[in-house]
């Protein structure tokens, strides 16, 4: 995360699972403050895989579809980050590395594996900016 705040990139969340889960599993490991939003289950009316959650979090961000990447785990996340028109990184967890994740622009089996300049470079490549 320090990586992507040296860049100057804001970070959003996008969540199906409980503000109190999220946020306090985020303050308990102090990463709350590196997020510049964050949407969880109550904060939207639409749960993924419907996109809502990532276009929620676009907009207080402000920022467009093809100015974020999204990371996910889920293929129902997957699902929503390309509906809302995202490049997607799969990284899945033990529980989700069984699961389809085909579908993401990307697959990595850990964020330690790359660069996040080598991410950012791979996204652009894609979406032809």
């Amino acid at each position: 995360m320090r990586g992507a705040l040296d860049l100057g990139l804001k970070i959003g969340l996008a969540s199906s699972s409980s503000g109190d889960h999220v946020r306090g599993h985020l303050e308990r490991l102090q990463l709350l403050h590196y997020f510049h939003s964050t949407k969880c289950f109550e904060d939207t009316e639409l749960h993924k895989p419907d996109p809502t959650p990532y276009l929620a979090v676009l907009d207080e961000l402000g920022v467009g579809a093809d100015e974020a990447i999204a990371f996910e785990d889920s293929p129902n996340g997957v699902t929503a980050a390309k509906a809302a028109g995202i490049f997607c990184v799969a990284i899945p967890n033990p529980i989700t590395c069984q699961l389809p994740l085909e579908h993401a622009d990307y697959r990595m089996a850990s964020m330690a594996h790359e660069p996040l300049e080598e991410i950012l470079r791979r996204a652009v490549a894609k979406i032809g900016l």
